[in-house]
This record gives C-alpha cells, structure tokens and sequence, in this order.
C-alpha cells in the first residue's frame, strides 16, 4: 500500500508535498533517474527535482540544468514527457515552441540525449519527428508513453495513439480510431504503456474524454501494430481522470479527488490518495499529470492549479 502524507517532509524518505518554484503550474511530469522532471502549462516553463539522499528532501535545480534552451517558454507548449529509464527522454513539443534558435511551424516529438546521472540533456536533439511530415502526421499531441523500443503519442484532435521506433523516432503505426464507443478515442489526452513479462504484446492505457467525464480504456499491441480493445477500467469510479501512470503491479490515476490506485490485472479501484492542498489551493485535490518514480518505488503526481507536486512512497 501507499502511504499517506503530510504538508511537510517528515513522512519519510522520499515522500512529500510541496509547491513548486514560482508559477510553474506543472502540467506533466515524469521520472529522469532519480530525478522528477515537470513541464508547466501557459509559459510556465521547466524544472526539475531530485531527492537528497542523505536528508531525504527533494531540492528544485534551476531550469538551465535541465530544459533550458530546449523547449524555451511560449505558451502551452509541452503536449507529453517520457523517458526509456536509460540515457533518453522524450518530449512532444507543441507548434511555435522554441527547439534550440528555431520555432517549431508544427508539432514535434523530440528525442535528448542525457549526459549524466543528474538527468543533464544534450544540446540538440538526438532525433526528431515533425507533426507534419508524410508519415505519422499529428497535430495536438497530449501525451507521451515509452515502452521497450516504441514511444507511443497521444493525439487528442485524431482521436488516436501513434507508435515511433524509440531510437529513430520512424512512425510505425497508429493505434485506435477516433469515437466515443467501446475501443474508440475521444480526444485522448494521457497514455501510459507496459510490457508484461513473458507477454509480446504492449498494454496501453488511455484516458479520453468518452462521455465527457472521461474514461481509462486498456488496450493490447502487437509488434505488428495490432491494436485490441480489452476493456474500460475504474468502473466508472475515475472522476474526471487526467493522466495515467503504470508502476509496480498498479496503475496511478491523477484525478478530480486525488490519485486513484488500480489494481493492474483486474482493474479494481483499491484506494484513492487525496494530497492535502496547499494554502493557497483554489480547486481542492484535482491532479493533473502522475509518474512511476521506479528507482525510489514511489509515484509522483502533479496538480497545475495548485501549483504543487505529491510525492508517495510505496510500502513494502
């Protein structure tokens, strides 16, 4: 189970809450090491966290130690975070974000290259994937998932899920169709993908909008592009859920009332965390954007209104 926390830090190693620097409004998040790297919403730019192991507090690096002069502020800009736990992360930049001394004319999913243990990324990009090009056109990215060799991307006005090779960023396929029925995407906004042990086929999560709530639909992906609808999750229990996260045995549902934790194979709601709000909360406990930190075993979770990012450790 997960355990609760507090205001403070003194709930345990690597379990807090906290607001975050300046009016960041973090609107995705994702692990990088043992680091947590969170993108803001209207301008709110970059920054990046990582836990001190001797005091076990989370410390915020400035923005030029992580994302600076790769995604320089320009609105709304940042449409998904992903990282393949190993020496890359992925970034979906929206069209008219800043790459480098170029402003983007349409979306982009980026590959950087990190250069050391503190999650530092490269200065250009290793690889790159224009919205539209000939092949793998998107246009409103909205969320980011890295699974084995594919990076999957949510495309929220297709109404559907694309695969790219996670080193060349090549558009493989494309999963779903856009709907509001059983196995169909409306306006997905958050994915998240696992690969079961002993199992060829990637799981794939996604959050759209079905019948305006919003609903989590798990799906099956062959290597050939496959893609099988297996069912919807939560029964209905997700209010208004944002994004999705898959981490030991669990998937993490940030939501109207907090982070809802799943049973992965059945699917049942075992219990919801409800962060404590800040004291200048406005919108109680809705989160926004969550993560699977695997190296701490704990899950982070991030609420753009309150200006603030969860952090519980999972106990064992």
């Amino acid at each position: 189970m997960l355990r609760d926390i507090d205001r403070s830090f003194v709930s345990g190693p690597h379990s807090g809450v906290f607001e975050t620097i300046g009016n960041m409004q973090p609107h995705h998040v994702h692990a990088v090491a043992s680091s947590i790297v969170a993108c803001g919403k209207d301008g709110g730019g970059r920054q990046q966290y990582s836990l001190e192991p001797r005091s076990g507090r989370w410390r915020v690096h400035s923005a030029g130690d992580a994302l600076a002069n790769r995604l320089e502020r320009g609105g709304d800009e940042c449409g998904g975070l992903a990282s393949d736990g190993g020496n890359s992360l992925y970034v979906a930049a929206r069209s008219g974000a800043v790459v480098g001394d170029s402003r983007l004319h349409a979306p982009a999913l980026l590959r950087f290259a990190l250069d050391g243990a503190d999650g530092a990324l490269a200065t250009r990009a290793a690889a790159m994937a224009h919205g539209d090009g000939v092949d793998g056109r998107f246009s409103e990215p909205s969320g980011l998932a890295c699974c084995g060799t594919r990076v999957y991307l949510a495309d929220k006005s297709a109404g559907s899920v694309l695969a790219f090779d996670a080193r060349t960023l090549r558009h493989l396929y494309r999963c779903g169709r856009p709907g509001k029925g059983d196995g169909e995407l409306d306006r997905p906004r958050a994915v998240a993908a696992h690969a079961p042990r002993n199992v060829a086929a990637h799981q794939l999560y996604v959050i759209d909008r079905g019948d305006g709530s919003g609903r989590l639909q798990h799906f099956s992906v062959s290597d050939r592009g496959e893609c099988t609808y297996l069912r919807s999750l939560g029964g209905g229990r997700l209010p208004a859920p944002r994004a999705v996260a898959v981490g030991d045995g669990h998937l993490y549902v940030a939501c109207r009332v907090g982070l809802c934790v799943l049973e992965m194979c059945e699917g049942t709601l075992l219990q919801t965390l409800a962060p404590p709000a800040p004291p200048r909360a406005q919108k109680g406990a809705q989160l926004d954007a969550a993560c699977w930190l695997p190296k701490l075993g704990a899950v982070c979770a991030a609420s753009a209104e309150n200006n603030m990012l969860c952090v519980w450790r999972l106990e064992r």
